[in-house]
Parts: C-alpha cells; structure tokens; sequence
C-alpha cells in the first residue's frame, strides 16, 4: 500500500523538509509514500477531493484560503470528512485549528519527531 499525503504551504522549502522528513521515517518502516504538494489552499483543496490521499499536513498562512478554512471545507464536505488533518502554524490560534476540525496543530519551526508521531498515530493507529 502506498501512503498519499497532501502537504499544503506556501514556501517551497516547507514543503520539501516535511517530504524529506516523511520520506526518511517511511524508508525506515519499508513503507511506500507519494507526497502530492501544494502551494495554497485551493490547490490542497483540489488534490484532496481529486486524488483521495490518507493525510493533510497544512500551513496556516497562505494565499487563496488559509489552512483554518481548508480544513473547515474538508471537514463540511462528506466525501472528505474524515481525511486527517495536522496544521503547521507559527501563530498562537486560540482555539481555531480546533474549531476548524484539525486532529493535530504543531508550532513551526517545524520539530520533526513531533511531526512523526503525529503522523503514526493518525495513520497506523
């Protein structure tokens, strides 16, 4: 089975660590990974509804629609209802990736141990 993650940011050098990051854990467990990247939230939107992936890791800030409504419109439409979502932030939300329906919210810069476990519990448990 080949895992499918959607990372959603604006910085192309986000995007690329969290793929790194995944790829080195997935290689380590001799799992199959396709990281599916996108530079704002209308393009996550659309790979989430066009190619079924098992996890959304999204950034907060970035243009077209921002990861708290990203993760609202996945959460309100029932074909994607129950993708998981972790939201990457560097700002203090009070609440709002939780009201949006995100599982995890992790503070950047990124901690990528953190990031891992985040992951595994969402997909293996």
């Amino acid at each position: 089975m080949t895992y499918r993650i959607v990372v959603a940011d604006d910085e192309a050098n986000i995007r690329l660590l969290v793929q790194q990051t995944l790829e080195e854990a997935f290689d380590e467990q001799g799992l199959e990974l396709e990281v599916l990247h996108a530079a704002d939230g209308a393009q996550a939107l659309h790979l989430v509804r066009t190619q079924a992936p098992h996890l959304l890791i999204t950034d907060v800030m970035m243009p077209e629609m921002d990861g708290f409504e990203l993760t609202s419109r996945i959460r309100q439409d029932p074909a994607t209802g129950k993708l998981p979502v972790i939201i990457l932030t560097i700002v203090d939300d009070d609440g709002q990736a939780a009201s949006a329906g995100a599982d995890f919210q992790f503070s950047k810069p990124i901690n990528s141990a953190q990031l891992l476990r985040g992951v595994a519990a969402l997909l293996f448990s």
